[in-house]
């Protein structure tokens, strides 16, 4: 059977539950997620137009669960990344979202898909 990678996305469920126990969070979220901003209903998929987007106190879905928003669409990438935040949203914290990956890589290199150190 072969080892598939087990990735998730933040859910307003997810998002809550950091809250309530006070943790710091970035959670990559999905595009077709429903928010309120300004008192206006929309989906985060209409506002990943643009290159950069930093959102604060933006409620989630019908829940209402309240988060920070961040949007970044680096030149070169195929998508943009969108992330749940605890604290304050800017361009270098997400930037620290990604530094993430690396470490993946290295992970799953040295797990199943190379060196076997399982």
């Amino acid at each position: 059977m072969k080892n598939v990678p087990f990735r998730f996305y933040g859910t307003p469920n997810l998002i809550s539950y950091c809250r309530d126990k006070k943790w710091v969070y970035h959670l990559k979220l999905k595009d077709n997620l429903t928010l309120l901003v300004d008192g206006n209903e929309t989906y985060l998929a209409s506002l990943t137009k643009c290159e950069q987007r930093f959102l604060e106190h933006v409620n989630l879905t019908k829940k209402s669960v309240q988060t920070n928003i961040e949007i970044v669409h680096e030149k070169g990438h195929e998508s943009q990344w969108i992330i749940a935040i605890s604290a304050a949203p800017d361009y270098y914290k997400t930037m620290d979202y990604g530094i993430r990956w690396g470490i993946e890589c290295m992970f799953s290199d040295f797990k199943s898909k190379g060196f076997s150190l399982e």
